[in-house]
């Protein structure tokens, strides 16, 4: 009986990673995911892409509400990101904890740029009809801050493809998806709308199923029963 219980407590036991933080980082990811098609939508609506300024002031005046609607989802999706990236990194411990942190860093600087571009279009949409500020100059930093944005998302999403691998489960699929994903929002300074349409649409699905994975559990993890240390991947603090 003594050598059974000894055995027991030294032979690794796999498990789901289903954890109230998992749940919580899976809804931040899935709001994220929400406010990126938010984006895209009220972008549409709001005439957003012109070619001019005049083009440009024209578009803003007509569609000045969606304008807003959609500076608003620019601030929500990277503010979620931001939050999503903080609680990954705070809760989640992982053998190459160097990729784990690298990649959430990344996800906070790029979050922060998405929402100084969000802020910069409600500041456009707020001041484009005086002759006190120049509209096109700040047209222009949002673009950069908004492309700035997308690149460090798309490098944020590379870097975890290995990490995602690893865990397993639903978790490989999101493996598979996110280095398509990421050079996809890398490209972001090529002007292309194709590439631009199917890039987001990875991206968007990339992000659902890793936030399905996180709020299932989904995903493979090795523990050591007795042992507070996770030899796979683990939640630093389980419930």
């Amino acid at each position: 009986m003594t050598s059974s219980v000894g055995k027991n407590a030294t032979t690794p036991k796999s498990q789901t990673g289903r954890t109230i933080e998992g749940f919580v980082a899976g809804i931040l990811l899935l709001l994220a995911a929400t406010a990126a098609a938010l984006m895209v939508w009220t972008r549409l609506q709001a005439d957003f892409d012109q070619s001019t300024l005049q083009e440009t002031l024209v578009a803003i005046d007509q569609n000045t509400l969606w304008y807003n609607w959609h500076g608003t989802s620019r601030v929500f999706f990277g503010g979620l990101l931001i939050a999503f990236a903080t609680v990954i990194t705070t809760a989640m411990s992982l053998p190459h904890g160097w990729q784990l942190r690298v990649s959430s860093g990344l996800l906070i600087l790029g979050g922060a740029a998405m929402v100084a571009s969000g802020v910069l279009v409600i500041f456009i949409s707020a001041i484009y009809w005086t002759e006190v500020y120049d509209v096109e100059s700040f047209g222009r930093y949002r673009a950069i801050t908004g492309s700035i944005g997308n690149t460090l998302i798309g490098l944020a999403v590379i870097i975890m493809t290995p990490i995602q691998w690893r865990l397993g489960g639903l978790m490989k699929t999101s493996a598979v998806l996110a280095p398509i994903a990421g050079i996809g929002l890398v490209l972001v300074w090529w002007d292309s709308v194709d590439i631009h349409r199917v890039s987001g649409a990875i991206f968007f699905v990339w992000m659902v199923t890793t936030a399905v994975s996180l709020m299932s559990g989904l995903f493979r993890l090795k523990s050591t029963r007795g042992e507070s240390r996770i030899t796979d991947a683990a939640w630093k603090f389980r419930p």
